[in-house]
């Protein structure tokens, strides 16, 4: 754990960070039933979400909706097509903050710190995330993937949100769960990178992180730590 600098700001990625990415797949198991329930043989929803969060990958799985189709029984199986568009639509209406997230902002915000997320995705969706996760409110810069024309880790989409912040990346600190998107995109924008604990693993060939947090509430407690 390394000797910081109290930053200027803070960005964030949002699925996986802000989000319980397997408690919303969970969430949404509920929802991916109502709709698809008559055409599965079965559909215990406990079942149901086993194998939704099983195919996600934590959201990294390009055959996601090719998987669920072949691990399911269905009396009448959707195109994948159908099911990418379902999960697309109706998932952000299932998502979980994670636990402390409106404690761990307002803490942030009475710091005087400026807030911000960057994450990859369709703007539709990823808004209304954000929207029911009450924290549209909370940030300075909100860039998305899609509105930007660029995702992470590509440098851009961190210096339009350093823009947006007016912050320098000497004086911002990011928060993600992705090794490669996250952390090493936003390291090699000269920010201060935390990797938060989450669905993807770290990779066990790369040197460990090297700031790391088990939760967002550890947030608060390296920032009153710092010189």
């Amino acid at each position: 754990m390394s000797k910081l600098s109290k930053p200027r700001a803070v960005l964030f990625d949002l699925d996986g960070t802000l989000t319980d990415r397997t408690a919303s797949v969970r969430s949404y198991a509920n929802v991916f039933s109502e709709h698809f329930g008559a055409r599965l043989q079965g559909g215990e929803v406990a079942r149901l979400a086993s194998v939704l969060v099983d195919c996600d990958h934590g959201g990294y799985n390009p055959r996601r909706a090719h998987d669920v189709i072949a691990r399911l029984a269905w009396i009448d199986p959707p195109a994948a097509a159908e099911v990418a568009a379902h999960w697309e639509r109706a998932s952000s209406e299932a998502v979980v903050a994670r636990r402390g997230l409106g404690e761990m902002l307002a803490g942030l915000s009475r710091q005087g710190l400026t807030l911000g997320v960057v994450t990859n995705g369709p703007s539709d969706g990823q808004r209304r995330k954000l929207a029911r996760l009450e924290t549209a409110d909370a940030w300075d810069a909100i860039v998305i993937s899609e509105e930007v024309g660029f995702e992470k880790p590509d440098p851009r989409i961190f210096e339009a949100a350093l823009r947006q912040l007016g912050a320098p990346a000497a004086a911002t600190w990011f928060v993600g769960d992705h090794p490669e998107n996250d952390i090493a995109g936003a390291e090699a924008c000269g920010l201060t990178a935390f990797w938060i604990q989450a669905a993807v693993a770290w990779p066990a060939e790369r040197p460990p992180a090297r700031d790391r947090l088990e939760g967002l509430p550890e947030l608060a407690a390296r920032l009153a730590a710092c010189a």
